[in-house]
């Protein structure tokens, strides 16, 4: 039925898609069309916010002492405490190793702690209600096992220390290593990396042209990739940067109000309020692309529909900001959707229709 109708194909029954390069005799009437505009718009805009390098800290395995530890005290991987993007603070476990021999003494001495210490309790309640009988050796005695088991018991819980791995820092998780992931850490390798809770982000304004949208003390919202929670982020200077072959760029400074501990993934500075005064504008679904640029389409001299090449601003909304190759009031259309039914127009255009 639409053999004739080269490179067209009919998707719905209110829609016909058409190839860049057409040129109908179809009534413009018959197409969807808007009229490009002149006017003030209000913006907001994402910036993504690159932080400033913060101190990292590696934990590996040293091979040597895990060998020591698994024939001393038969040491095996247990499981792995954190997760990327957690944070942790100094003296938190990270990497967990356990030895069967070293919890079960650490079990049984602390039984014994709290079989003397209600042994203590008994003797003290007993001499309290008998005055008769002097209980103070027995309760010294109790007294001097409880201490003894308690720094064994140090001792103990020492070793299990030992053979895991624990944060010396305050950070973030920033990296884990395959093979902890799956129970078989590797030795000399870093299995898990945390950085420092980083405060100071930036914006690079490599052309200059941002600055002017910041100012210093100023408070802006923060979106992250990762995370529901809105943030926020002080302005803290702008500064211009010296760098090979560019002229005029710039480095906006920032500060983060709330402290960002966990995984956030990308943080997004949201700037609101950024206005386009006196500006060609243009509904962006009149717009197309292809291999050449952007591009619209109009009506020619001939009264048919022809491809018009346009330079296009930022996009605001559902708008896009016209720089070169309309004027205010050029009408643009949508060939692939028409307001009339498709059944019609391709009657009228298509001569080997049939019904």
């Amino acid at each position: 039925m639409l053999a004739s109708l080269c490179g067209c194909r009919h998707v719905m029954d209110t829609e016909l898609y058409l190839p860049k390069d057409f040129r109908s005799d179809i009534s413009l009437s018959m197409l969807n069309s808007s009229k490009v505009s002149r006017g003030d718009l209000e913006n907001s805009m994402q910036f993504p916010l690159v932080p400033e390098q913060t101190n990292m800290h590696a934990y590996k395995l040293d091979p040597n002492k895990l060998e020591q530890d698994q024939i001393k005290y038969q040491a095996v991987f247990d499981r792995v405490r954190v997760e990327p993007g957690a944070y942790v603070k100094k003296g938190d476990l990270l990497i967990e190793f356990s030895s069967e021999d070293l919890n079960n003494r650490a079990k049984e001495l602390k039984a014994s702690v709290k079989e003397y210490e209600e042994e203590a309790d008994y003797l003290k309640k007993m001499a309290s209600a008998d005055n008769s009988t002097d209980y103070s050796k027995q309760i010294r005695l109790a007294e001097k096992e409880i201490e003894y088991n308690k720094e064994l018991l140090k001792e103990v819980e020492a070793d299990i220390r030992s053979i895991s791995i624990f944060a010396e820092e305050d950070g973030i998780v920033d990296f884990m290593d395959e093979s902890v992931k799956k129970g078989i850490p590797a030795a000399n390798i870093p299995l898990i990396r945390t950085r420092q809770v980083c405060e100071d982000y930036y914006i690079s304004d490599e052309s200059g042209k941002l600055k002017d949208l910041f100012k210093p003390g100023e408070t802006y919202k923060v979106r992250a990739s990762k995370r529901e929670e809105e943030l926020h982020v002080k302005c803290s200077n702008i500064e211009e940067v010296s760098k090979e072959n560019t002229e005029g760029a710039y480095r906006i400074n920032f500060k983060t109000i709330e402290p960002v501990e966990g995984d956030y993934g990308i943080l997004y500075l949201v700037r609101e309020g950024i206005r386009s005064d006196n500006v060609l504008f243009v509904n962006k679904e009149f717009v197309n692309k292809d291999e050449s640029g952007d591009f619209v389409y109009v009506a020619g001299d001939d009264g048919l529909l022809e491809k018009k090449d346009v330079k296009l601003g930022e996009q605001v909304d559902d708008k896009y900001i016209i720089l070169d190759g309309l004027k205010e009031k050029d009408t643009v259309y949508m060939p692939g959707n028409y307001t009339e039914n498709t059944e019609e127009v391709i009657k009228g255009y298509d001569p080997e229709y049939v019904e």
